[in-house]
C-alpha cells in the first residue's frame, strides 16, 4: 500500500529521458490502497516515456483516498501522460474517496501542459462497479491546460453499473472519449456513438466470480446483447489474440463477444466464488500473479516485474502469505 503516494500495488515511472515499460498477464490486482492510483500508477515526467500493456487480467477491490486536501484519482488504474493498452481485462468494485475532488473509480487518465499525451485503449474490456464520489465511477478523462493531451479509445468494451453523481460510467473533462465501435453501456455517459455500439442497453451479467482461468471474471449469459455483438476482426488480432480474460477461444458464436468474457453453450464446470464480498479466491492457477498491497513498490526506468505464485491468494490482512508463498518474484530496476 501506499496511502500518502501513489501506486499500492505497482507503479511504473519514468524520467531522466528514461523508458518505463510495464506488463501484466493473467494477473490480479487485488484490494491495494495508495492516495492516486490505488491498485496500478502509470506515469511519465516531461522527459520521460512510460507504457503498459494490461492482458487477461483483473484489478478488483482497489482504493485511491487522495492525501489531505488532494484529490483521488484512479483507484484501480491512474494513467498519468503515458500510454497504456487494456485488453482481455476486467476492471471492478474499484473506489476512489478524498477530501477534495474523486474521479475516476475504475480508471483515470490525465496529462497536463508540459507532459506527454495520455492514452489510454480499451480492448475487449469490462468495466464494472466502480465508483467515485465527484465524477467518472468507472472512466474518467482529464486534458489540463491548453497543451495537454488526453485520450480514452473504446472497442469491445463493455461499461456498467458504476457510481458517481456525474458522469456514473464515464466523464471527460477535456480530451476526449473516442468510441471505435460495437461497445455496450448500461447509460449514455461515454460517447458511444458508432452503429454498432449499443448504449443504455443493460448487459444482464453474472456476479464476479471464478469462471474458469487464472483472474475473475463477469459471465454473461445466453440472452445478454453482448453475446455475438463484438467485432470478429478486433478479437482475431493482437493483443486480444482470438482468446477471452480466461483463454477461452473466440468467437463461441456467430460472432465474437463484448466484455472480457466469451459465453460458451456448454462451459467447464468450475467452483463459483462472489467477489463482491470480496471471499478469498480460494486456489488460484499457479500460474496466475496476485498483486496485493505489496510493501515493495516497483518504479524506474526500464522496469521489469514477474512474480508467480503456487496455488495461494493474499490480502494484507495476511501479508506474510505474499512473502511466504511466493514461489517466483523477480524485479528490474535500472537507474533514474
Amino acid at each position: 500500500d501506499a496511502p500518502d503516494g501513489s501506486g499500492g500495488g505497482v507503479a511504473a515511472w519514468s524520467t531522466g529521458n528514461g523508458v518505463s515499460i510495464l506488463a501484466l498477464n493473467d494477473t490480479l490486482v487485488w484490494a491495494n490502497l495508495a492516495a492516486h492510483g490505488g491498485g496500478l500508477w502509470i506515469a511519465s515526467a516531461p522527459d520521460g516515456a512510460s507504457s503498459a500493456a494490461i492482458d487477461r487480467s483483473a484489478i478488483v477491490g482497489n482504493r485511491a483516498s487522495g492525501y489531505g486536501s488532494e484529490q483521488g484519482r484512479g483507484a484501480g488504474i491512474e494513467n498519468v501522460a503515458a500510454t497504456t493498452v487494456i485488453a482481455n481485462s476486467t476492471i471492478a468494485q474499484n473506489a476512489v474517496a478524498g477530501l477534495a475532488r474523486s474521479s475516476g473509480g475504475g480508471i483515470s487518465n490525465a496529462s497536463a501542459t508540459g507532459l506527454p499525451p495520455a492514452t489510454v485503449r480499451l480492448i475487449n474490456a469490462t468495466v464494472v462497479s466502480n465508483s467515485a464520489l465527484t465524477d467518472g465511477g468507472g472512466i474518467a478523462n482529464d486534458q489540463i491546460g491548453a497543451g495537454g493531451q488526453a485520450t480514452i479509445t473504446m472497442v469491445n468494451t463493455l461499461v456498467a453499473a458504476n457510481v458517481a453523481p456525474l458522469g456514473a460510467n464515464c466523464q471527460a473533462n477535456g480530451g476526449g472519449l473516442a468510441s471505435l465501435g460495437h461497445n455496450l453501456e448500461d447509460a449514455d455517459t461515454c460517447g458511444f456513438d458508432q452503429p454498432s455500439d449499443l448504449p443504455d442497453t443493460d448487459p444482464a451479467i453474472d456476479l464476479l466470480a471464478d469462471n474458469g482461468g487464472p483472474t475473475p471474471t463477469y459471465a454473461l449469459p445466453p440472452d445478454s446483447p453482448a453475446v455475438d455483438a463484438g467485432d470478429d476482426a478486433v478479437c482475431a488480432a493482437l493483443p486480444v489474440n482470438g482468446v477471452d480474460q480466461r483463454g477461452i477461444d473466440r468467437p463461441q458464436g456467430a460472432s465474437c463477444d463484448i466484455g472480457a468474457f466469451e459465453y460458451q453453450e456448454t462451459p467447464t464446470a468450475v467452483t463459483l466464488t462472489d467477489f463482491h464480498a470480496m471471499t478469498p479466491v480460494g486456489a488460484l492457477a499457479p500460474s496466475v500473479v496476485v498483486v496485493l498491497a505489496l510493501a515493495g513498490i516497483l518504479f524506474g526506468v526500464g522496469l521489469g516485474f514477474r512474480a508467480r505464485t503456487a496455488n495461494s491468494y493474499c490480502d494484507r490482512r495476511a501479508q506474510e502469505c505474499c512473502w511466504g508463498r511466493f514461489a517466483e518474484n523477480r524485479s528490474g530496476l535500472s537507474s533514474y
